[in-house]
């Protein structure tokens, strides 16, 4: 488990939470190209 990749990531890019989101988005759009940023509008 490399802590320090995952810590200085965390650090350089915004919080865990907005990083999270923006990574789950991402990968949803990206499995799903269906739904293009869509689902985020609306909710």
């Amino acid at each position: 488990m490399a802590a320090t990749g995952s810590e200085r990531e965390n650090k350089a890019d915004p919080p865990p939470s907005k990083a999270g989101s923006t990574r789950f988005n991402k990968n949803n759009i990206f499995e799903e190209p269906d739904i293009p940023e869509v689902p985020e509008e609306p909710r």
